[in-house]
């Protein structure tokens, strides 16, 4: 095996498996209740134009099909984060819209009046 041939499959295996580890982010942004605060957009978006360029060479540039499809792949998981945090950030606006806000200062419990009773001192010299 030449080490073209093990570079290929390196790179092949470890895209592959790529595509399944955004599966777990995917699931994680799809259950997400807070509107997926934690996913920045700006990095998303860099992955996602990474892996679709890379996908416009392998087609265009070197003719490789499965390399142009496992980058294309890429770049719809990078875009399907995307468009849920996307759906979840509107999805979490307009449920904070729905509910009348609450001054916390306002609705904390309220202490009751305590009055402090001061004795004689006992002080002995």
């Amino acid at each position: 095996m030449t080490l073209a041939a093990i570079a290929y499959f390196l790179f092949t295996f470890f895209n592959s498996v790529r595509v399944v580890s955004y599966l777990p982010q995917i699931h994680r942004v799809a259950r997400d209740t807070q509107g997926a605060s934690c996913i920045s957009y700006l990095t998303w978006m860099m992955w996602s134009a990474a892996n679709a360029s890379t996908s416009l060479y392998a087609f265009v540039g070197v003719g490789d099909i499965m390399l142009g499809l496992v980058n294309l792949l890429n770049t719809v998981c990078c875009l399907t984060v995307i468009g849920l945090a996307t759906f979840k950030r509107h999805q979490f606006r307009r449920s904070c819209e729905r509910w009348p806000k609450v001054d916390p200062c306002l609705s904390a419990p309220q202490m009751p009046n305590l009055k402090l009773e001061v004795g004689p001192s006992r002080r002995s010299l």
